[in-house]
């Protein structure tokens, strides 16, 4: 009887495990073309999605060229992850791990949630988990839902959108984002309609997620998001027919490097800390920078700007300090804002931290302005901080508080 009995206890257990993986019940495989917002196509994902588990190989041409191999396995209540594994490889030959040109990758990426601590380990190719070629972050979090990247990998998309249809529920936050590196961040879903889903997060723009009728994502509209990027699913294809179309691109690197910039203007030293985007053939006000949202005046890390004396922009008194800078772009105003929370990511703004909102003015010019570009101009006692870029220049003259 003991026997009968634990053999029906076995397959209660696995009914209630196939009640709870619902849509995942059979394996799901599909393919994703990655474009950023200049249509150059960044990258190409096959995965296949079975119950709690995704795995599968993309071909990514940022911030190098390189296959990434990816293992998740998720949590089917709470729907985070509870193991990941990344394997990074040469673009060339798939089974060699990556020697990375640009020194952003690793060979292998890897994380564990156990007991409210998530422990991230990053190894650089030649290295052993006892050689320093080991980096080892650790965060602390009862879960998270979403691991960031250059890139990321699609298929966590699709497995959030399984699990957050199966909640029956118009919204779920509460989620956690996570950069390893950057931190974690808030996360939520939102069902905008029946084919549509919003997915956002305070350390990005908000990313749209648009299903077909059997409620798996057909396209994904993340322009003026932190990755910028249109996706859209193709039938399944194999990774390394595609791999001959990245070997032999030129390396990306960082798109965005930083820049400081130093200036003394009447007595007073400003600096300033940016990262310069390229227009790369894409329309950016109103359309990689959205009108009437706050935008992080720069890429990557928050923009900062210094001054060792009291400055007043515009009618505007601000204390000697650092402060990360964002703006408010709309066609025919923009706005400056100095926030003092430093510990912000670039992409994320909290208002409550804000401590001056001051108008620039606002003009066209028939002469494009490739990359992103902050300067701060000697007039006398006074000076003037100008922003360019694409065919729009903002400027506002600022004094010393006397």
């Amino acid at each position: 009887m003991r026997t009968f009995g634990n053999a029906y206890f076995l397959l209660a257990l696995i009914l209630c495990c196939d009640l709870l993986v619902g849509q995942n019940k059979e394996p799901y495989t599909a393919s994703y073309i990655m474009e950023w917002g200049n249509k150059d196509t960044i990258g190409i994902e096959t995965f296949t999605l079975y119950k709690n588990q995704i795995y599968g190989k993309a071909v990514h041409g940022f911030p190098e060229n390189y296959v990434r191999h990816f293992d998740i396995k998720y949590d089917t209540v709470n729907g985070s992850i509870r193991e990941l594994n990344f394997l990074y490889n040469d673009v060339a030959n798939t089974s060699l791990s990556i020697d990375s040109k640009t020194g952003f990758l690793p060979y292998r990426f890897y994380a564990k949630l156990n007991d409210g601590l998530l422990d991230f380990k990053s190894l650089q190719k030649g290295s052993k988990e006892n050689d320093s070629g080991l980096t080892r972050i650790v965060h602390q979090t009862d879960g998270y839902h979403f691991n960031g990247d250059w890139i990321p990998i699609i298929a966590q998309f699709e497995w959030l959108v399984s699990w957050f249809l199966e909640q029956d529920k118009e919204k779920i936050g509460g989620l956690k984002f996570i950069n390893a590196y950057v931190g974690l961040y808030d996360l939520q879903l939102e069902r905008i309609n029946k084919k549509h889903i919003r997915f956002w997060s305070n350390i990005s723009e908000s990313i749209e997620l648009y299903l077909n009728d059997d409620g798996r994502i057909e396209n994904i509209d993340g322009i003026g998001s932190v990755w910028n990027l249109n996706i859209h699913r193709v039938d399944p294809v194999d990774i390394e027919h595609y791999t001959d179309r990245f070997k032999d691109r030129p390396t990306i690197g960082d798109p965005s490097p930083y820049e400081t910039i130093s200036a003394t203007i009447a007595g007073a030293a400003i600096e300033i800390d940016y990262g310069r985007p390229s227009i790369r053939g894409r329309k950016i006000f109103g359309n990689i920078i959205p009108y009437g949202e706050i935008w992080r005046t720069g890429a990557g890390a928050a923009t900062t700007i210094s001054f060792d004396k009291d400055i007043v922009f515009g009618d505007q008194k601000v204390k000697a300090g650092k402060y990360n800078v964002y703006s408010l772009p709309t066609e025919d105003t923009f706005t400056l804002i100095l926030n003092s929370n430093l510990d912000a990511w670039g992409s994320v703004h909290l208002p409550e931290f804000d401590v001056a909102r001051v108008s620039m003015k606002l003009s066209k010019t028939s002469k494009k302005s490739d990359k992103f570009t902050i300067e701060v101009i000697e007039m006398g006692k006074k000076g003037m901080l100008r922003l360019s870029w694409e065919n729009t220049i903002s400027e506002i003259s600022f004094t010393l508080n006397n």
